[in-house]
C-alpha cells in the first residue's frame, strides 16, 4: 500500500516536472505519439482490409459453400471409367433429395459471351445455364419479376434473368424489360427477371461489378439447344448449417459414390482451406504492418530513456539533497519511473488523437468512407506505449536510485 501512495505521488510529481519543461517534454514524447499513433493508424487501414476480405469470402459463399467438380478418373479405375456419366444435372437432382443437410444446389455451365447493344451503349455479357438456387448462392435479389424456377427446368423454358447493367444498356429510363426479349447464339430468350444492382466501392471500383454484368437461363435448356448432353463441370451447394459441413460433405460423397458407380471421376472442394488461407493472411498483415509500427514506439522509447539520464545528470544535486533528507532509494526509484511512465502515458494519449484524424483523412485516398478506429487497436496501442515507458524508465530510474548521496550533494 506504501509503495502504491510513494508512485501515485510520484506520479504528481512526475507531471509538475514534465509541466515545468514542457519543451524537453514534448521531444522526449514526440517519439511515442508518432508510434503510436502510426500503429493505430496502421491497425486501422488492415482491419479495413481484412474487412473487405472477409466480405469477398462470405459473397463467395462463405464457409457453408461446398463445390462438386469434375477430375480426371484415377490410373487404377481408367479401364472401368465407362461406368459412371461423368459429372451431371442429373447429379445436381440425386444430391438434393438425398442429402437433407443441402439448403441450395445448382450447377453452372458457361454458354457464351453476347455482345450486345442497347438504347444506352454496347456491352459484354457472359450467359450461365443454372438453377434458381445459383442466384440465391450468389448473394442476389431479384429486383423485378422472378427467378428461375424448377418449371423452367423441367419444360426447358426460353427465359432468362438478366442483370442491372443489361438493362441500364438496352433500355430507355423507365422501360419495363419484363416480357422482352434477349437474343443468345440466335435464341430468343423472354426476361422474367431483373438482378438488383451490386456495388461496393474498393479504390473508386465497383467489386461486385461482375455480378451486374450476367444473363441466367435455365441449364437444362441450355443443355439441350448448345451441348447436347446433360454434362457439368461444377455443381454448387450450400449447406444449411456450417456446424454440420463435414457430414455434408461425407453425405453428397457417398451419393456421388452410388451415382457414379465408385468411380472418382469428381471431388468435392469446401472453402475450410480458403478460410485457413484468409485466417493466415490477416495474420501476417497484422504482424508485419504491426511490427513496423512497434519499431516507431521502441524508437519513441529510446528517445525517454535519453531525455530521462539527461534530467537526472541535471538533478543529481537534488537527489543528494531528498536522500540526505531522508529519502530511501525506492522513493528517488519510483519517481523518476512514474515521470517515465507519465510521459509515455501522454504521448499514447496524444498519439491516439493524432490516429483518429489520420484515419479520417485517409478515408479519402484509400475510398474507405465507412474506416474506423477500432477500440482494441487504440488500448493496444496505449499499453504498448505504456509498457515502453516502464522499461525505457527502468535504467535511468535504478541510476538515479543507487547514486552515493554524498557524491551527489558534492555535484555541481
Amino acid at each position: 500500500m506504501h509503495l502504491i501512495m510513494d508512485f501515485i505521488v510520484g506520479i504528481s510529481n512526475g507531471f509538475a516536472e514534465i509541466m515545468s519543461h514542457k519543451i524537453r517534454s514534448l521531444l522526449s514524447m514526440i517519439g511515442i505519439i508518432l508510434g503510436c499513433a502510426s500503429l493505430v493508424a496502421t491497425m486501422s487501414i488492415v482491419e479495413n482490409t481484412l474487412k473487405e476480405e472477409r466480405r469477398a469470402f462470405e459473397d463467395m459463399g462463405g464457409i457453408n459453400l461446398v463445390q462438386v467438380q469434375r477430375q480426371e478418373v484415377p490410373a487404377e479405375q481408367a479401364d472401368i471409367a465407362s461406368l459412371s456419366k461423368g459429372l451431371t444435372i442429373d447429379d445436381a437432382y440425386s444430391l438434393r433429395y438425398s442429402v437433407p443437410l443441402i439448403e441450395l444446389i445448382s450447377p453452372q455451365n458457361w454458354v457464351s459471351w453476347e455482345n450486345m447493344r442497347g438504347k444506352n451503349g454496347r456491352g459484354w455479357f457472359p450467359v450461365y445455364g443454372i438453377f434458381g438456387d445459383n442466384i440465391e448462392m450468389g448473394k442476389m435479389e431479384v429486383e423485378q419479376g422472378r427467378s428461375l424456377c424448377e418449371m423452367d427446368m423441367q419444360t426447358y423454358s426460353s427465359v432468362a434473368v438478366v442483370g442491372y447493367e443489361y438493362v441500364r444498356l438496352m433500355f430507355g429510363p423507365g422501360e419495363n424489360p419484363i416480357g422482352k426479349f434477349v437474343r443468345i447464339k440466335g435464341a430468343l430468350y423472354q426476361i422474367v427477371g431483373v438482378l438488383k444492382e451490386q456495388i461496393r466501392m474498393v479504390n473508386n471500383k465497383n467489386v461486385l461489378r461482375g455480378k451486374n454484368r450476367v444473363i441466367y437461363i435455365p441449364i437444362t435448356t441450355a443443355a439441350m439447344r448448345y451441348s447436347g448432353t446433360r454434362d457439368t463441370n461444377i455443381i454448387y451447394i450450400k449447406v444449411a448449417d456450417a456446424n454440420y459441413l463435414s457430414d455434408a460433405v461425407m453425405q453428397i460423397e457417398n451419393t456421388l459414390n452410388q451415382t457414379h458407380n465408385g468411380i472418382q471421376d469428381f471431388t468435392v472442394k469446401t472453402a475450410e482451406s480458403e478460410l485457413e488461407k484468409l485466417k493466415e493472411s490477416e495474420l501476417k498483415k497484422q504482424l508485419s504492418l504491426g511490427g513496423i509500427a512497434l519499431i516507431s514506439l521502441l524508437v519513441g522509447g529510446i528517445g525517454i530513456m535519453n531525455v530521462m539520464l539527461a534530467a537526472i545528470n541535471e538533478r543529481i544535486r537534488e537527489i543528494g539533497v531528498r536522500k540526505a533528507l531522508g529519502a530511501r532509494s525506492i522513493d528517488i526509484f519510483i519517481q523518476f519511473l512514474a515521470e517515465s511512465v507519465m510521459i509515455s502515458f501522454l504521448g499514447g494519449l496524444f498519439g491516439m488523437l493524432l490516429s483518429i484524424g489520420l484515419v479520417y483523412i485517409l478515408r479519402i485516398p484509400l475510398d474507405a468512407p465507412d474506416m474506423s478506429v477500432p477500440l482494441n487497436a487504440m488500448i493496444d496501442a496505449l499499453l504498448f506505449s505504456l509498457s515502453i515507458g516502464i522499461i525505457s524508465g527502468l535504467y535511468p530510474s535504478v541510476r538515479a536510485a543507487l547514486l552515493d548521496p554524498i557524491t551527489a550533494l558534492r555535484y555541481e
